[in-house]
């Protein structure tokens, strides 16, 4: 996958239950607080209409280069890859995106891990 650039923050308030304040809390959790409503409008667009590319996901969201800027954060994060000129989301939902991003964390981890190990062995803890 390359690079995997994934923040996690632990929310104080708890979402209600309309879309709009979910989907700010999913964002927010994983550490897009800032332009807020470009992330979610990216998402959500993708979400009803699929892969799309740089200029139909720019359609009424931002401008262009503002637009490409945010997706590739989102590439970073994992959230999204990249097919020939258009951008999709890493799975059909949103539940199944973040099944995939919890393996990337977990095998990150595992690897984390690995290093951890052989670092106390050479040092004899």
């Amino acid at each position: 996958m390359g690079l995997l650039r994934i923040t996690l923050v632990k929310q104080k308030k708890r979402p209600h239950d309309s879309p709009d304040e979910l989907l700010n809390y999913l964002l927010s959790s994983l550490g897009f607080g800032r332009k807020l409503h470009i992330y979610r409008e990216i998402l959500l667009k993708m979400l009803r209409e699929g892969a799309m590319s740089s200029g139909e996901l720019a359609r009424g969201v931002a401008k262009r280069t503002t637009v490409i800027y945010h997706v590739g954060r989102l590439m970073d994060a994992g959230i999204l890859i990249k097919r020939g000129n258009q951008y999709e989301l890493r799975g059909r939902n949103l539940q199944e995106l973040l099944e995939h991003i919890e393996r990337d964390v977990m095998e990150l981890l595992q690897e984390l891990r690995d290093v951890a190990r052989r670092i106390d062995e050479s040092l004899g803890r």
